[in-house]
């Protein structure tokens, strides 16, 4: 199922006709992969350069729905397409591309991924700081979904970190925004507006990026609190203390059942918890880690020895990903981090008024909490509730809930992204200037109809 029906000897002769059958898949196995929502695209195609990727958005001319794809690890975010005949893959456009050591900055094709930076960067004793350095995320998917970086407290957000990027255009034209430097704009910054677009308002071909000095040392202290509000006390104690977190995680009692088959945690399991992490010299991240072990026990808490790494499940399932089968339901819920403990206390709240079960970790510097739920048999109208409900007792703080992960008619009855404001129609604004054909990923960028 893709939308309009397709011409399918037309759509082969257009993708073989530019890429040759060698970067064209039409059989069943290799499209069910990148199926969204139950809709399976008609052809799937590889280019192997961003000119190669220019073209066939040009050859296509937007007959046909096109959705970029990276790694595909939250490809699953936001509405399916209205129309998918192709499923664009990145995946050869994966070239480590110019690295100058000594401004620290990297330019490298979208479908590289974060393992693939990390060593080459490893050498020279750098590193890009937007995600763990195991993972496989690509560069272009993590700036397409604009993904939430793990130690924003000590390197800044992803956008901070993201320089400039080259985009393929729906007409087949390459433009490059942004550069190498840190501030490079007089007007308005479309390399930021290009993050989260997911694809829809341009194919995003090469990114530039910040890197840092990899830290000599990093170490991790886990903290059980009595309660979700203390572990979010000792949290924003920490924040205005002297001490310099890298990141700071908080989880309710369910998530951290879960993280004790991730984690050796002991009889820490099962109570709120807060993870501290620091990045630095190792006296110093020692030294730190003790006045934080300290702070905990000010506040009643009781601390982990301290670790020197974490788990590669455990550390994804604090980004919002779960080791197994996740539930029916994912929601993403922003507020500002003072409310972070009153946050979890309206989820715990709302799970129990509709018949849901869940668990909740939050990223306390960005304000981020994630929510896995379901529901007797995935019940839509008990997923639906929760998710209205939550969205009722946000909006005084100015908070918002995004679907992230639901059930195709859970999907179809309620607004994934919620009251966008002015951004709705800004973005609408710049689909119809950068894609007035509607042909990438219709239908999932926030605000904008699938059709217009």
């Amino acid at each position: 199922m893709s939308g309009r029906p397709v011409d399918a000897a037309a759509l082969k002769s257009v993708l073989e006709g530019v890429l040759g059958p060698e970067g064209c898949r039409f059989d069943p196995a290799a499209r069910e992969p990148f199926a969204l929502d139950g809709r399976v695209p008609e052809a799937v195609v590889y280019p192997p350069t961003p000119e190669r990727a220019a073209e066939l958005l040009r050859a296509c001319g937007g007959a046909w729905g096109i959705v970029p794809w990276g790694g595909g690890h939250r490809a699953e975010i936001g509405p399916p397409p209205t129309r998918y005949g192709v499923a664009l893959s990145l995946a050869r456009i994966a070239e480590i591309g110019e690295y100058d050591t000594e401004s620290l900055t990297l330019s490298a094709g979208a479908g590289t991924t974060l393992f693939d930076v990390d060593q080459r960067t490893r050498a020279h004793n750098q590193m890009l700081a937007v995600g763990w350095p195991w993972e496989r995320h690509t560069l272009g998917g993590l700036a397409a979904g604009n993904r939430g970086t793990p130690k924003r407290l000590a390197y800044g957000a992803l956008r901070d970190q993201l320089l400039g990027i080259k985009v393929a255009l729906a007409d087949g034209s390459l433009t490059r925004f942004g550069g190498k430097v840190l501030k490079n704009v007089a007007g308005y910054d479309m390399t930021k507006f290009f993050l989260g677009s997911r694809g829809a308002l341009g194919v995003i071909v090469e990114t530039t990026w910040k890197l840092f000095s990899r830290p000599d040392h990093e170490v991790y202290l886990w903290a059980a609190m009595p309660s979700v509000d203390a572990a979010a006390r000792l949290a924003a104690d920490l924040l205005r203390s002297p001490l310099l977190p890298a990141c700071v995680f908080l989880l309710e009692p369910k998530a951290a059942q879960r993280l004790a088959g991730l984690e050796r945690l002991g009889d820490l399991a099962g109570r709120p918890l807060a993870l501290v992490g620091f990045d630095g010299r190792a006296a110093a991240t020692r030294r730190q880690t003790a006045d934080a072990e300290a702070l905990a026990g000010k506040a009643g808490g009781e601390a982990l020895p301290v670790r020197e790494e974490i788990g590669q499940q455990a550390a994804g399932y604090l980004m919002g990903e779960l080791p197994s089968e996740e539930p029916a339901l994912r929601l993403r819920l922003g507020t500002l981090p003072s409310f972070s403990g009153k946050a979890f206390g309206a989820v715990r709240s709302a799970l129990d008024d509709h018949g849901c079960t869940g668990e909740a970790v939050a990223d306390y510097a960005a304000g981020r909490l994630t929510l896995w739920a379901d529901a007797a048999e995935s019940a839509p109208e008990a997923l639906r509730g929760l998710t209205e409900t939550l969205r009722k007792r946000l909006a005084p703080v100015d908070g918002f809930v995004e679907v992230e992960r639901a059930p195709p008619e859970v999907k179809a009855s309620l607004s994934l992204w919620g009251d966008l404001g002015g951004s709705a129609k800004l973005n609408r604004v710049f689909k119809e200037k950068l894609d007035p054909q509607n042909a990438l990923a219709p239908g999932r960028l926030p605000g904008v109809p699938g059709e217009f």
